[in-house]
């Protein structure tokens, strides 16, 4: 083994001098200046502790209390009292075996914990007030306690005690069972000794006691036995340390054998140094004097690092393998201030604690953190070398344990700033040579430089990135010297291991890249070079582009893609992007959990979702589902580009600060100081799985019907790894979500229903760890009394009970009742039924005569009346033609005569319909096949639309899956079919609308016992679309569907009509539509009907005006007799103002032009319209049909006549119905006259004209007789109570000079408006004029009477001032009121 040893070091020599590689040492930070390594334990704070064991197998530990004994198995505690068997005294010392049996002493003796209690197995009277300093085990198996009265043997048979006889005697209890073994005189000073504090083992069987004599005189020294002797009581052969080694040995003493079996021997005296036996000869260790301080050793503890570690009064030395002592004090470390005590848990873990005081543990081992001083992380290779980059620039490699360093001598560049592994396992370099950028990569043992001096000063310490074709793209940094010829941008570099590799430039404000840095480069999944920087930018291998996030235009420091290719940004001001499969960016910001949006580095973790960022506030980590936070030491928080977070394969986090200003160095021309050099370092850190674990506090088992209840939790770690106030937790009730975590510890639920429930509580430690057993309680929430089930049954029994009882009086009087009944009734029954049935075999075979009778009647009386319409419709038709030729187009007939001819047309079109429908319910039309071209014929009927569709400016659009398609077809039948369905589609759209004409190939038809093969005629609208209610009877013969774009009137026969036509074609028609989205009809016409040579034309060209009115045609002549509905003309104020209300833009464009002349004509569209321009115009009398959309004729006179305000205006109802129910319907909503259509215009003109001179009649009326008497002239009811309100007004306030208009019009509740546009319309008059006539007239009454001087009169009529009440008066009667009371008969009327 030896040689082997020696061949791999000369190995390793030799290659190092072959290829040059020096050596490096790295300086690894002192864990315990680390205070995230030191873990604390309140929970023993206050429990007096003396001692501690730990058992290796079970990772648990013991500490000896001052009243017992506590269990802690790094989650939970438990503790051992009297009651477990422990004599309730302080346990001194613990100690666990070998096989790991554990055992506890105090004055009452050594006890060993078997079956979960404690057993006595060496009592001792308490009385004793022994003190033991320590038990170990020999190699024999035996335990032995080191006590102030002598040394416990305890063995499989018999224990013993090693004393004197003096001190056997306080010792021994009355149960004791010990054999007594006499220490010789010769070993003792004056025949006593006060302790004896430690016993070693220094080969098997072979035992040092260090005896304590006199403890005031701090005198001691080490007794030499051998078990054998003392177990048999037969000792012979013994000695002290003193006759062997001139040396001062101190008292009190504790020996320990290091690892590499060197013994220590520390005392407690201030003096005498500890001593150390090593390479066959004992050496004095003045630790104390190194620090100025005494020599006073406590106690003593080796740890795995081979670190020595002896205790002392407030401080604590730790002695390196090189020698080296460091001092920690109470002053400036968490340690105790008073005597410390050590204990090694598998001598990487440090337990420091002070009797009855603190307890503290340490992590010294690197198994979770490490650091390097003046080192930075920067990659690994796949063989398994870690690489760093040193502060002086060199790179420094750690490979199977060793380190190496290179530097310029190796042919590296002289200003590195970050390494890279490429994956072929070359170690890249890059930063700055000779103050230009520069990279270089590692090859058998030299550095080969490649130089980019027209790049920028040095490349980014972020920005080199192997893409997948395998170039190194390197981007520069910031500030580049553009007068120096550097351009910015990146550089790629192709083939970049060969010699003949090539670089390409990209260069800065160049092919899209507005940018002259690179913050990070890297290569997203769909192939796109990624980068950060000013901006995010990405190049698609043609030119570069910036994302449309504006976040991401804003500084992006860091870019990174997991192993998946899922892209990673961190910018500057907000916070992380993820660039998700289908091209959204997901967020991540203070929002969402992170400290801080200013992202400082980022990586992804092996573990799928997971994701570390190093922002300016904090170290953030995302486990897959929720952010955590503080996992690092605040120090370790990176400042702007002041260093890295980096991951590897092991699942290594390295957290490198390289402040900003050692990257920038070459810039700067500036050498870092040693500030800068303290705060250069790496820290490794490897997250655990080990999770907290949860528990429940408070709750209630029963919570009253209030459901009102609070539940309390904690959490707590593995061996307080993470605090309790650091955990967060979530829960869950029944089979609820679970909730986000967060640091709430309590909840209470308020209202819960009566039931059972199962509450649960998980916790999560910072480094996202979950504790997979959730704390769970189970509670019930009792039902109010009225629920319970005891109430429930004695109110169902008693139900039941009384339920019964009653079913049983009822049934039998019911079965008496139905026996009589049925006796009766039996042959009644019979005999009515046959007479029934008798009946009804007369009505039935009496009403399928009618039936057949008027169905008859039915199909002549259409045949008839049809035929008898055409001919006086060739009259008016031929006649009129030859009037518009006659008339110029300015002639004011003009258009008179087009109106009558644009009807007649229409009313032709209707009984042509009905014929067809009627030959359709005989059976007896025909179809008329001829071979044409169908694409074309129906691109025609499409065409005949176009005027009509640019006037609107609806587009039209026309689409076919055939260039052109001749099949055999009805052309008159598809003619009708298309103009019908077209013109519809006009109806329902509005302008700026479109319509979509198709002809498609069709689907699997759905008719499956069909031979024939279709094609579909598809029309589409987006205009006001149907509601279901519609669609569900939408080809029922009669049934009207409503339009919102043209109010036309419809009867109803169109699509049913069309639907038989379809039909009659073998073919079939579907309809889809949503109310406000459009409306689709879908034809399906067959393509291959074979007709017999009989039902054939000859095939000829299309056409499509046999019977049907150009749209064009009747589209120009309904525009030419529109009438402008703006009611914006200016009104003549000498005539009076008209309300025309009409849907049917020809009957309102008819009566406007009847009466434009003599009056002024407002019009509206429907009721609500009308009592819009009511509301806003002063209106004489409104004229409006029944039948209209929205509000009808019927409910704007009611509410018309119902508004006090515009109740006085006269309405004429037009109709077409002519029954007698809707007259009176019309009379009884207030109508003042009812005409019914067709009229005649002057019977219209006179209606008006009488109705409003009687209005006139009605205010001279008023204006005659300001007493006001309603009854003498007929007015509306409402009127009247208006006129009667307005008299009582002025009769009890006349006699008020604050009485006014105003005030009327509060007292009536009307707007003022209103108010003067009601009285003056009622009586001629303003309120205003009104009011100073009825004062004036009521003092006349009172001046006629001659009782009352002028003075009064005019107070008594509301005027203050006698001056303004004559002025007033002779203005209105052309004398002064003393003028008139001397002569009555002397008034004048006012001119």
């Amino acid at each position: 083994m030896m040689r082997k040893s020696i061949l791999v070091l000369f190995l390793l020599v030799h290659t190092m001098i072959v290829w040059g590689i020096n050596g490096y040492q790295p300086k690894v930070a002192d864990p315990m200046l680390e205070e995230w390594r030191f873990a604390f334990f309140p929970e023993l704070d206050d429990r007096g502790v003396r001692c501690i064991a730990s058992q290796s197998d079970k990772s648990n530990f013991w500490f000896g209390l001052e009243s017992g004994v506590a269990l802690y198995d790094g989650y939970d505690w438990k503790y051992y009292g009297e009651e477990e068997g422990l004599g309730g005294k302080a346990v001194q010392k613990m100690f666990v075996s070998e096989n790991q049996k554990i055992y506890a002493a105090s004055v009452n003796g050594i006890y060993l914990y078997e079956d979960d209690n404690w057993h006595n197995i060496a009592p001792i009277n308490p009385k004793s007030n022994i003190r033991i300093d320590a038990i170990r085990e020999l190699k024999s198996g035996n335990i032995v306690c080191a006590t102030s009265l002598g040394v416990i043997f305890i063995t499989p048979k018999d224990n013993f005690l090693l004393s004197q006889e003096s001190n056997a005697k306080k010792m021994l209890a009355e149960d004791s069972e010990f054999q007594i073994v006499d220490i010789p005189d010769r070993l003792l000073k004056n025949n006593r000794f006060d302790n004896i504090s430690d016993v070693f083992e220094v080969t098997p069987g072979e035992l040092w006691i260090p005896i304590t004599y006199v403890l005031e005189d701090e005198i001691g020294d080490i007794m030499m036995f051998t078990e054998e002797e003392i177990i048999t009581n037969s000792v012979k052969n013994y000695g002290l340390f003193s006759n062997y080694y001139e040396m001062d040995m101190g008292y009190e003493h504790n020996i320990m054998r290091t690892s590499n079996g060197d013994i220590w021997i520390i005392n407690k005296s201030n003096k005498i140094p500890a001593v150390r036996f090593s390479d066959n000869r004992w050496n004095k260790v003045e630790y104390g004097k190194i620090f100025g301080d005494d020599e006073y050793s406590e106690s003593i503890a080796e740890t795995k690092d081979g670190k020595i570690w002896i205790s002392g009064i407030g401080n604590l030395y730790a002695m390196d393998t090189s020698g080296q002592w460091m001092k920690y004090n109470s002053e400036n470390f968490k340690i105790p201030h008073g005597h410390i005590e050590l204990h090694t848990e598998d001598n990487s873990k440090l337990w420091i604690y002070e009797e009855q005081s603190s307890v503290s543990r340490i992590d010294l081992s690197d198994d979770k953190w490490l650091t390097y001083l003046e080192l930075n992380y920067q990659c690994r290779q796949t063989n398994g070398s870690s690489w760093f980059i040193d502060f002086e620039g060199h790179a420094i490699q750690q490979s199977n344990g060793q380190w190496y360093q290179f530097g310029q001598e190796d042919g590296m560049i002289d200003n590195p700033v970050s390494l890279y592994a490429d994956s072929r396992d070359y170690v890249w370099v890059i930063g700055s040579e000779n103050g230009v950028a520069a990279a270089g990569f590692l090859q058998n043992g030299k550095w080969n430089k490649i130089i980019l001096d027209s790049l920028s000063w040095g490349v980014d310490y972020r920005a080199i990135f192997e893409s997948n074709d395998g170039s190194i793209w390197l981007g520069g940094s910031s500030d580049v010297y553009l007068d120096r010829g550097q351009s910015g941008g990146l550089a790629q570099i192709v083939n970049p291991h060969s010699d003949f590799r090539k670089v390409i430039y990209h260069k800065g404000r160049l092919n899209g890249l507005n940018q002259l840095n690179a913050y990070g480069i890297t290569q997203s999944k769909n192939g796109n070079i990624w980068i950060g920087g000013t901006g995010l930018c990405y190049f698609d291998k043609v030119s570069w582009s910036y994302t449309e996030n504006r976040n991401l235009n804003d500084f992006v420091n860091d870019v990174h893609t997991d192993r998946n290719g899922t892209l990673y940004v961190g910018s500057r001001l907000h916070g992380l992007y993820i660039l998700q499969d289908d091209g959204q960016w997901v967020n991540y910001s203070i929002k969402n959990g992170l400290t801080s949006n200013n992202i400082i580095s980022l990586t992804t973790s092996q573990e799928p979702g997971e994701i570390w960022l190093a922002t300016d506030k904090d170290i953030s980590y995302f486990n897959g589902q929720v952010w955590t936070n503080y996992i690092f030491p605040e120090h370790l928080t990176l400042s702007y580009e002041g260093g890295t977070i980096k991951t590897n394969e092991l699942n290594e986090i390295w957290v490198s600060r390289s402040p900003r200003e050692w990257k920038r160095r070459v810039y700067t021309g500036r050498n870092p100081s040693e500030a800068i050099r303290s705060k250069f370092n790496t820290v490794r850190f490897i997250k655990d799985t080990i999770p907290p674990q949860t528990s429940i506090e408070v709750y209630s088992e029963t919570v009253d019907n209030s459901g009102n209840t609070s539940i309390l939790w904690t959490g707590r770690h593995f061996f307080n790894k993470v605090s309790a106030e650091n955990l967060s937790f979530s829960y869950k009730i029944n089979d609820e979500p679970w909730s986000q975590f967060n640091s709430a510890t309590s909840n209470t639920f308020l209202g819960l229903a009566n039931g059972d429930y199962t509450f649960q509580v998980r916790a999560m430690d910072s480094e996202g760890n979950i504790d997979p057993t959730p704390a769970v309680i189970h509670f019930i929430v009792t039902p109010p009394v009225w629920k319970q089930a005891w109430f429930i049954l004695l109110i169902g029994s008693l139900l039941l009970v009384i339920g019964y009882s009653v079913f049983i009086i009822m049934k039998k009087q019911e079965i008496l009742e139905q026996l009589n009944l049925s006796l009766q009734s039996s042959n009644g029954e019979l005999e009515s039924r046959n007479l029934e049935i008798e009946k009804q075999k007369d009505s039935l075979e009496e009403a399928v005569k009618k039936i057949d009778e008027l169905s008859q009647a039915k199909v002549k009386f259409f045949t008839n009346i049809t035929h008898e319409f055409r001919t006086p419709l060739s009259l008016i038709l031929g006649p009129i033609d030859k009037l518009i030729k006659d008339h110029s187009s300015k002639d004011s007939d003009h258009n008179y005569f087009r109106l009558i001819k644009q009807n007649a047309l229409r009313l032709q079109k209707l009984i042509n319909q009905l014929l067809e429908v009627r030959r359709i319910e005989a059976g007896n039309l025909d179809l008329v096949l001829s071979k044409n071209d169908i694409v074309s014929f129906t691109k025609g009927i499409k065409d005949l639309f176009i005027n009509q569709a640019l006037d609107r400016d609806i587009k039209l659009q026309f689409v076919s899956d055939y260039q052109k398609l001749t099949i055999f077809f009805d052309q008159d039948k598809v003619e009708k079919i298309l103009f019908n369905l077209i013109s519809n589609a006009f109806k329902h759209t509005p302008k700026h609308g479109s319509i979509k004409i198709s002809l498609l190939q069709a689907e699997k038809y759905l008719m499956k016992d069909s031979s024939l093969d279709f094609i579909r005629l598809v029309v589409e609208d987006n205009g006001t679309g149907l509601d279901k209610a519609i669609l569900d009877k939408l080809f029922e013969r009669f049934a009207v569907g409503h339009n919102d774009v043209q109010h036309e009137e419809n009867s109803g026969i169109g699509l049913s009509y069309i639907k038989d036509l379809i039909e009659a074609h073998q073919g079939n028609i579907k309809v889809e539509s949503e109310l406000g989205e459009g409306t689709k009809f879908t034809v399906y016409i067959p393509e291959n009907l074979n007709a017999p040579e009989s039902d054939m034309n000859p095939q000829s060209e299309s056409h499509f005006t046999s019977q049907m009115t150009h749209p064009s045609e009747e589209y120009k002549l309904e525009h030419e007799l529109s009438i402008i509905n703006d009611n914006t003309q200016i009104k003549d104020k000498e005539k009076a103002t008209l309300l025309v209300v009409e849907d049917n833009r020809d009957m309102l464009a008819f009566i406007k032009s009847l009466l434009i002349k003599d009056y002024n004509v407002l019009s509206a569209n429907n009721g609500a319209q009308g009592l819009e321009v009511l509301n806003r115009e002063y209106i004489d009398l409104v004229i409006s049909d029944i039948m209209m959309p929205k509000v009808d004729g019927i409910t704007l006179c009611d509410k018309i006549k119902s508004d006090t305000a515009i109740s006085h205006i006269p309405v004429i109802l037009l109709t077409a119905l002519a029954m007698d129910s809707k007259r009176i319907q019309g009379y009884e909503s207030g109508a003042d006259s009812y005409i019914v259509k067709p009229f005649e215009p002057d019977l219209l003109l006179a209606r008006v004209q009488n109705l409003l001179e009687s209005r006139d009649k009605l205010k001279e009326k008023y204006a005659d007789n300001l007493r006001f008497k309603p009854k003498d002239i007929k007015v509306t009811s409402v009127d009247e109570e208006f006129l009667v309100k307005l008299s009582s007004l002025l009769e009890e306030n006349v006699s008020d000079a604050q009485f006014d208009v105003t005030s009327m019009c509060e007292m009536v509740n009307m707007s003022h408006m209103h108010f003067i546009r009601k009285v003056k319309q009622l009586t001629g008059k303003k309120p205003v004029d009104l009011l100073k006539s009825f004062r004036l007239t009521r003092a006349k009454q009172l001046l006629s009477q001659n009782k009352i001087n002028v003075s009064q009169v005019g107070y008594m009529v509301g005027y203050d001032l006698p001056n303004s009440f004559t002025r007033a008066f002779k203005n209105e009667f052309g004398i002064s009121p003393t003028q008139f009371v001397q002569n009555p008969d002397l008034e004048t009327p006012k001119t």
